[in-house]
């Protein structure tokens, strides 16, 4: 059963920023009807500037990174800390997509 992920009623919000030394840390609520999920982004400074350029907020690509995620696997399948510079290794499409917000 193929089902269509992009469908999925569900809100995604940045719910705290940290900037740590190495870039940042953010925790991402995820919602879905009644459902409560909360996810931890690592964003490494030096792979956000490769990524963007200096061009997009951090938070944004901390957003738009779970998304991304959502949009090809369902949510309790994810893993609950994940790290930007981890996903282009699975996904060899997600760099590119980045580059487009």
């Amino acid at each position: 059963m193929n089902e269509d992920l992009s469908r999925k009623p569900y809100s995604v919000e940045v719910v705290n920023a940290e900037e740590t030394e190495e870039g940042w840390r953010f925790i991402i609520r995820v919602a879905e009807n009644d459902r409560t999920d909360e996810f931890i982004v690592r964003l490494d400074r030096d792979y956000w500037e490769k990524l963007t350029e200096g061009e997009k907020e951090p938070a944004d690509i901390a957003r738009s990174t779970i998304t991304f995620l959502l949009e090809r696997e369902p949510k309790e399948t994810l893993d609950r800390t994940v790290t930007v510079k981890d996903i282009h290794k699975r996904f060899s499409e997600f760099e590119t997509e980045m580059n487009e917000l």
